[in-house]
């Protein structure tokens, strides 16, 4: 019914704000953005919900996207405090995950819409925010940029009951946006385990044992980037990594991770 009534009303009055369902014709922002990824937020939503929204231009860690405080900012980390345990923090460290921001309301009654709620429509605008933050990153030169973006992909049977693969859906639309290759061949999923909700990040680690594999060697020189919707403790997108490895032409293969939001600790 929600659905129902929101395509009525927008057909009607053009779009409306993800977050309180005002016309965003009526707010300043609509049509006066210059900057890429100020313009997209402003499609999603009108400039009094932007400033609501959990951790959108927050500093992040470069690895894992954990959200950095305003204390470690001024210590100069650009890793979190879990990372900064296992590599050095420099101005030079790479950009492994990057995502638009928390795993928390409004973002993640969206994501749940396109997941679980038959709204693949949705993976336009969403593939759009999580293009234009990668576009934004990609000016500086500790961001790689990608030549192909592989989706995290799903057991052929919950796509056959859902209709879609939502990482999938969102890969496309970035591959539209910054004219990158998606490859929805090379990773693939080869058991369908149980639900990973309600277990913490060593048992999400054991239910994805051998869960991927690459049907084909990974290109040497390749900078894949891994697109899903959420990540949560990193266990599946480090399961994915793992095989990827495997297949990898060249030991230094590099992986990063892209997600429209991360789950806060």
């Amino acid at each position: 019914m929600y659905r129902i009534y929101t395509a009525a009303w927008q057909a009607l009055w053009g779009r409306c704000c993800w977050v309180c369902e005002a016309p965003l014709g009526q707010h300043p922002n609509s049509g006066h953005n210059t900057h890429k990824l100020n313009a997209v937020l402003g499609h999603l939503c009108c400039q009094r919900c932007q400033v609501q929204l959990p951790n959108t231009h927050t500093a992040r860690c470069r690895h894992c996207g954990l959200t950095l405080g305003p204390r470690l900012q001024q210590f100069g980390w650009r890793l979190c405090r879990h990372c900064r345990q296992h590599q050095p923090d420099t101005a030079h460290t790479p950009l492994r995950t990057l995502v638009c921001a928390d795993y928390s309301p409004p973002i993640s009654n969206w994501i749940q819409a396109l997941k679980y709620g038959q709204n693949p429509s949705w993976a336009k605008d969403l593939g759009q925010w999580l293009a234009a933050c990668l576009h934004a990153q990609q000016t500086h030169a500790y961001c790689p940029r990608p030549t192909v973006l592989m989706p995290v992909p799903s057991h052929p049977a919950k796509v056959q009951k859902r209709g879609y693969n939502q990482a999938q859906l969102l890969a496309r639309v970035m591959g539209q946006q910054l004219g990158l290759a998606v490859d929805t061949h090379t990773l693939v999923r080869t058991s369908h385990t149980t639900a990973q909700a309600g277990l913490g990040r060593e048992g999400r680690w054991h239910n994805l044992h051998g869960a991927f594999a690459c049907t084909r060697p990974v290109p040497q020189g390749a900078v894949v980037a891994l697109v899903d919707d959420v990540i949560t403790t990193g266990a599946t997108l480090d399961r994915c990594e793992e095989a990827l490895r495997k297949a990898a032409q060249d030991s230094n293969l590099n992986v990063m991770r892209l997600a429209i939001a991360r789950t806060p600790e």
